[in-house]
């Protein structure tokens, strides 16, 4: 399983790490946990780059 990852508080520079990653405290989980797929649909409609 996976997460999604962003920026604390926006949904920008997102990336999918697996469940267990661990981050820079600079980013938060923003989805989560689901499969590769499904992490990458959610970044293609939420995400800001």
């Amino acid at each position: 399983m996976y997460n999604v990852i962003a920026l604390t508080g926006t949904n920008t520079e997102c990336s999918i790490v697996p469940e267990d990653a661990i981050y820079p405290a600079i980013y938060s989980k923003v989805y989560g946990p689901a499969s590769h797929d499904d992490c990458k649909a959610w970044v293609a409609t939420n995400c800001n780059i």
